[in-house]
């Protein structure tokens, strides 16, 4: 290996990892903040350096690898960064014109009852400026929770179906 080409050891991988966050201003080379913890991020398969990334936005760059391996590589003539690029763009379309898809309530639900009642209080400020009493049962707040957010949803998009 050409060590000028390469970085190897937990030194010189710490020490270019340095250098690219002072390039990249402190900040995470896909979020564009500061980093808790840095990694060097590589390509997987040609194995060049791609920058420095916080370690949670890795774990899920890693994930998006994975399971376009498992799910979609060898299914389309796309590459994963035009799939990707695509499903940006896709998720990013105006839809108020489609329905609501009822399936969302039992979702929310389902995500509402594995939380404390101070994250569903919590949530239901931060989401839907909503106050819950956090002294109610776990259920009624849930209960109040659902109607809300049904209740705003409809609102926000009422005079598209009118």
């Amino acid at each position: 290996m050409d060590k000028v080409k390469w970085v190897n050891g937990s030194k010189s991988i710490a020490a270019y990892r340095d250098q690219l966050i002072a390039e990249q201003g402190g900040v995470c080379a896909i979020l564009g903040e500061p980093m808790e913890k840095p990694c060097l991020d590589h390509d997987h398969i040609e194995g060049k350096c791609r920058g420095v990334i916080g370690s949670e936005i890795n774990m899920f760059e890693g994930q998006v690898q994975k399971l376009w391996g498992k799910h979609v590589e060898g299914k389309t003539q796309l590459t994963m960064t035009e799939v990707l690029r695509r499903l940006a763009d896709y998720l990013e379309e105006d839809k108020k014109h489609f329905k609501f898809h009822a399936g969302v309530i039992a979702e929310v639900k389902s995500a509402l009852k594995r939380r404390t009642k101070e994250t569903i209080a919590r949530n239901a400020l931060f989401h839907l400026n909503l106050v819950i009493d956090q002294d109610l049962d776990k259920g009624d707040m849930i209960a109040i929770y659902l109607r809300e957010f049904v209740k705003q949803l409809e609102e926000s998009y009422s005079s598209e179906f009118d």
